[in-house]
């Protein structure tokens, strides 16, 4: 295992991690009482790995939500501030997210702000929460389409990373929280970039070590830039404002919450149009189409340019795409934008940072249809 740190919480990562929570637990102060929020999923499959952490005599409340990033909603956390309320919870109990990024996100939200801040920590179950959403402190919850449009930053008293949950998720998801690690590697460089590849086939101890870089590469981010008021941390918006835009369109269009996902034969994943998108495939599509972009400003070398393009293509479907139109409309809105301008974070070589920079509706137009010509 290893300790990564970042002013958000500490990270401890790796097989065992489990048993740093129980020990967490058990130091001073103890809490009087935990309240685990998880979703009906994480609920049956994750809940029962961390509760023998538990130390004796410390009460036990479980706050459920539904599965999908329809509950990252401020009607969710107006909910979970009223449980907590009925329970009588205090400012020195402690809040324990326990699954993927929403549950993550909504559960350091409603933390952040219940009796303006209670006790929290994270125990992320998705590779992606491990990786990404449950490092840097950043929370809350979507409005509208527009995601993470109202939120804080808030300190974790620990992040849990255990690569056990691994083994409870299906392979589309494995894959979803790759996609970010991709990212993590390419803006990494060097042996990162250069081994990342090798996480589909990986052993335990690779998997492990190849968690622990991205981890370390986002504390690293952002521990340079902890509000993200220094554009420090905008590299890790590389894909994002064309895969939030597609994230969102696609939700915006579900009337049912999604089922427990596609079972998969192996890590390469199912055709994406089957259920909702999940935020890494979104993130994929994303990087393929502003990796199109920055290559065509002559930002991206070439070379690079289609490693990271030709990566992508073999372990990702084809994402359902909607209009340019509506896309450009949500991308509007992105938080990265100064003015009316739409900012993209754009890659260029390998282990450097991203431009930060307008761009038009016409490029976004060229990459969208060399996806579609690609991906068939």
């Amino acid at each position: 295992m290893k300790t990564h740190q970042n002013p958000w919480g500490d990270a401890v990562v790796g097989w065992g991690a489990l048993r740093a929570l129980g020990d967490w637990l058990r130091a001073e102060p103890a809490p009087r009482r935990i309240f685990f929020l998880v979703d009906e999923n994480t609920h049956e499959a994750c809940l029962p790995l961390v509760q023998p952490e538990v130390p004796d005599g410390c009460a036990v409340e479980v706050l459920e939500v539904p599965a999908g990033e329809g509950s990252k909603e401020p009607e969710m956390a107006l909910s979970l501030w009223e449980a907590l309320r009925e329970h009588g919870a205090h400012r020195d109990d402690v809040l324990i997210a326990v699954g993927g990024g929403m549950v993550t996100d909504l559960g350091g939200f409603v933390a952040a702000t219940y009796k303006r801040g209670m006790r929290y920590a994270a125990v992320p179950t998705s590779l992606l929460a491990m990786v990404d959403a449950s490092v840097g402190g950043k929370s809350g919850v979507n409005l509208a389409s527009l995601k993470n449009a109202v939120g804080t930053f808030y300190r974790a008293e620990g992040v849990f990373v255990d690569p056990v949950f691994l083994e409870t998720l299906p392979p589309r998801e494995v894959a979803a929280g790759w996609a970010e690690m991709i990212k993590h590697a390419y803006l990494d460089g060097g042996e990162h970039w250069n081994t990342i590849g090798q996480f589909a086939e990986a052993d335990a101890d690779t998997v492990e070590r190849l968690i622990q870089l991205s981890v370390a590469f986002k504390a690293r981010l952002v521990e340079e830039d902890p509000l993200d008021r220094l554009d420090v941390r905008a590299a890790l918006n590389a894909g994002h404002t064309v895969g939030h835009a597609l994230e969102a369109l696609a939700w915006a269009d579900v009337s049912e919450e999604p089922g427990d996902g596609v079972e998969a034969e192996s890590l390469p994943m199912q055709d994406a149009a089957q259920e909702p998108l999940l935020h890494g495939e979104a993130v994929a599509a994303g990087l393929w189409m502003e990796s199109w972009v920055a290559e065509g400003r002559g930002l991206q070398p070439t070379a690079d340019a289609a490693a990271l393009r030709s990566l992508i293509r073999a372990y990702y479907a084809r994402v359902p795409l909607p209009s340019l139109e509506a896309a450009w409309t949500v991308m509007q809105h992105d938080k990265k934008n100064r003015t009316d301008e739409v900012r993209m974070a754009l890659l260029q070589a390998p282990g450097n940072s991203v431009v930060l920079s307008a761009v038009t509706q016409a490029e976004c137009a060229e990459a969208w249809e060399a996806y579609a010509k690609t991906f068939v």
